[in-house]
């Protein structure tokens, strides 16, 4: 929760077209120029989201974007990809060379 962190926080809306093409409302992004973000997703296979949102972020002026999903899949190449744009952090429940969350303890403990 972005506010235990006094931050702003806002959802975009996005419509899948495909597995590879999507469209990310761009209309909340205004007041963004020169600050810094972090974007979220559950899951991030072609990387289509995150690179469609920083595509966005990046004509608004957002000085930083630093990009977080839970299972990375990473394919075709999306992580260079992402990486072009800021930080990459996943978790390590898909081996992938941005995993630097470990769940391991959290899933072995929900499992006693």
């Amino acid at each position: 929760n972005a506010r235990k962190f006094e931050a702003e926080s806002l959802v975009l809306d996005k419509k899948r077209f495909s597995a590879t093409r999507v469209a990310i409302d761009k209309n909340k992004l205004a007041g963004l120029k020169g600050k810094s973000t972090v974007i979220l997703d559950d899951m991030v296979s072609t990387g289509n989201t995150f690179l469609e949102t920083a595509r966005h972020l990046k004509k608004a002026g957002v000085k930083k974007m630093i990009f977080v999903c839970t299972h990375g899949l990473f394919l075709n190449g999306s992580l260079s990809k992402i990486k072009k744009y800021g930080k990459v952090i996943a978790t390590n429940t898909v081996d992938n060379k941005a995993a630097e969350i470990d769940v391991s303890r959290l899933i072995a403990d929900s499992l006693r």
